[in-house]
Parts: C-alpha cells; sequence; structure tokens
C-alpha cells in the first residue's frame, strides 16, 4: 500500500514583475513626454491649429481644470472599477485624446483632445504610486518604489 499523497508542484516566484515596473514606469513617462511635447512645441502647434497665445493657454488651463477634477476622484473611481479596469481605461483616453489632438486642425479639436488627455493622463503618477503598493512586501517592493 502507498501511503504517499501527491503534492502540487511548488510555486515559483520567477513571475513578471518586469512587466510591472515597466507599467510603474511607463505611465508617468508617457504623462512627463507629453507635457514637453505640448510646452516645448507650443509655436509650432498654434501655427498649424491657428491659435493665438492666448487660446493656446486657455486650452492649457482645460488641461489643468481636467486634471485636478479627475485626480480629486480618483480613489472614488477606482473603488468603483477596480485597478485595472481603471487604469486601462485611463490609457485608453490618454491615447484618445493624443489621436484626436494629432488629427485635429482647429482649437476646439485639439482643446477636446487635450481634455481627453487630461481625463486620461491625470491619474498616472498616482496610479503609478498605487500599483507599487501591489507588490508583496520585499525588495522587489523597494526595486518599484526606486
Amino acid at each position: 500500500m502507498n501511503n504517499s499523497v501527491a503534492l502540487p508542484p511548488p510555486a515559483t516566484t520567477a513571475s513578471p514583475h518586469w512587466l510591472l515596473y515597466a507599467l510603474i514606469g511607463a505611465m508617468p513617462l508617457a504623462e512627463f513626454m507629453q507635457t514637453g511635447v505640448v510646452a516645448f512645441n507650443a509655436g509650432p502647434v498654434m501655427g498649424s491649429i491657428g491659435a493665438s497665445p492666448e487660446e493656446y493657454s486657455l486650452v492649457a488651463t482645460l488641461y489643468a481644470v481636467v486634471a485636478i477634477g479627475m485626480i480629486s476622484h480618483h480613489r472614488w473611481v477606482m473603488e468603483r472599477l477596480g485597478w485595472r479596469l481603471f487604469i486601462q481605461l485611463s490609457c485608453a483616453l490618454f491615447g484618445c485624446g493624443a489621436v484626436v489632438c494629432g488629427a485635429s486642425d482647429s482649437l476646439v479639436g485639439f482643446a477636446v483632445g487635450r481634455a481627453l488627455m487630461a481625463a486620461g493622463g491625470a491619474s498616472f503618477m498616482t496610479a503609478g504610486r498605487v500599483l507599487v503598493n501591489h507588490i508583496p512586501p520585499s525588495p522587489r517592493r523597494f526595486n518599484g518604489i526606486r
């Protein structure tokens, strides 16, 4: 008689945490990159959409207002959608806004695109910090924070 019980194979700890690290780094990087592109290319963008400096500043103010509104509701939305769906929708909104901005040839189209980008991209910094907390307490969490 064989009384030995078959044990499941041991769990491996070599899961792909680098994907989570990449996501944590890519989201704030995307926000920094788009801010730099919009700020340093203001002249050519204003020329292509036919906007005055005052109108272009108004779009920047619209971006800030939408971003502040989204950041203030970050926790509320995340509690209702879950963090994965929230991040996916944020990335989709940001991407749609970038496409609208790139395809626009008027101030209104550019403003709509920037508002969509603000709605999606505003939470990238905060979401990156929240995602770090999903790494189990270990030296890997320190790597995620770093």
